[in-house]
């Protein structure tokens, strides 16, 4: 399951991206429509922060790490994508440029909505 920010302009373009090539069942949701996300291991204050991707097993990958196994899921081409940014060397800097894009998505919304400014 992906958790994201359902008052993000940019985290919705990401999550109609990441429905469009998840494979089909894997749920893409807004935090504000997760019925109880302690149920989760998760709090407002984390969902707020950063998206979220919660395995079958309920272990839980936060922001860039979230991204690299969203991209894993899907597999292909964009799984060795998600492998690649998971990876030790390049992990460190996505991690700089998702809390980098997290904390300026205001511009990079393609139709200015966001709450979030």
């Amino acid at each position: 399951m992906l958790i994201y920010d359902g008052d993000c302009g940019i985290c919705n373009q990401s999550a109609d991206w990441a429905r469009a090539h998840l494979p089909a069942g894997d749920e893409v949701v807004p935090w504000q429509s997760v019925p109880d996300l302690a149920a989760l291991g998760l709090t407002v204050a984390d969902v707020e922060t950063a998206a979220y991707w919660v395995d079958d097993d309920g272990s839980l990958h936060r922001g860039e790490d979230a991204v690299s196994a969203t991209l894993r899921r899907v597999g292909g081409g964009w799984g060795v994508a998600g492998a690649v940014l998971g990876s030790l060397p390049v992990r460190p800097v996505a991690r700089r440029a998702y809390y980098w894009v997290a904390a300026n998505r205001h511009p990079f919304s393609r139709d200015g909505a966001c709450s979030v400014q």
